[in-house]
């Protein structure tokens, strides 16, 4: 329910491995993970609405059961990246509750969907873009 949509490769992995000098050891010292079932967030979701009133979308939702499960007695810092209308029959479900689509988002909705396809390779895609600049 938390999928990461149509990004060509969802994973951090690269990021975090730059972030830590290309050191795998390194990353490993730093970082801990967890993993969140589908259920577990849903479940998230409706504790955190049922308490608070605050809708979770479900990226939010794997963030804040990740941090209740690693924080020990550290505050924990946890970032919203969608709006919960985005992910809406998840929230609903896990609600009750429909949640209102902010004009911004209802636009962005509205628009066609595009895909291009693009070689692996770097040539390929700095041509695309150069393209695209003119």
């Amino acid at each position: 329910v938390s999928n990461a949509m149509d990004v060509g490769n969802p994973s951090n992995f690269a990021r975090l491995l730059d972030l830590c000098g290309g050191e795998v050891g390194k990353m490993r010292e730093l970082l801990r993970a967890t993993s969140v079932s589908d259920e577990d967030t849903r479940a998230t979701i409706a504790d955190v609405f049922k308490q608070t009133g605050y809708l979770l979308d479900p990226h939010g939702a794997v963030a804040f059961t990740a941090a209740q499960r690693m924080r020990g007695s550290q505050p924990a810092l946890v970032l919203e990246p969608a709006h919960p209308a985005k992910f809406a029959d998840v929230v609903t479900r896990a609600t009750g509750v429909i949640p209102e689509i902010p004009e911004r988002l209802a636009q962005c909705l509205s628009l066609p969907k595009q895909a291009i396809s693009l070689g692996s390779d770097f040539q390929s895609f700095k041509d695309y873009l150069l393209t695209q600049s003119r």
